[in-house]
């Protein structure tokens, strides 16, 4: 019964949100364009800025940002960005047919998906160049 009473208080003490993070501190993606050249991934990434303000409604925004890996790609994002980017309204993925061809689209997404952020359910779209 003694133990019951000490633990009780200290399972009170770690309840609750340890990841939390405000909306004002996050840009939402939306799609991303995933495009390679020699050994790099060139990713093209559409987000909403949130931090506009109450009034203004959130403006738009992409940028282009490259890396060895897509995670390193995304983590580079960092870099220029001052909010962290959300992927969990991604709706998009634009796919360059050649990396499609080369390395498969499964592997794209399973390395999308390691994030923890992106749901299943994004809509992939194959881009075919032009020469």
């Amino acid at each position: 019964m003694n133990k019951v009473i000490a633990v009780l208080p200290v399972l009170l003490l770690l309840t609750g949100c340890w990841n939390y993070r405000d909306l004002n501190e996050m840009n939402m993606v939306t799609g991303v364009a995933i495009d390679k050249q020699d050994t790099n991934y060139n990713l093209t990434i559409e987000y909403i800025d949130t931090t506009s303000g109450k009034d203004n409604a959130p403006k738009t925004g992409h940028f282009e940002v490259e890396g060895k890996s897509l995670t390193d790609a995304i983590d580079n994002t960092q870099k220029r960005l001052h909010n962290k980017l959300y992927l969990g309204n991604m709706q998009t993925v634009f796919i360059s047919h050649t990396i499609a061809e080369t390395e498969g689209v499964s592997a794209i997404f399973e390395e999308l998906l390691r994030n923890g952020e992106p749901r299943e359910n994004i809509s992939m779209v194959l881009v075919e160049e032009d020469d």
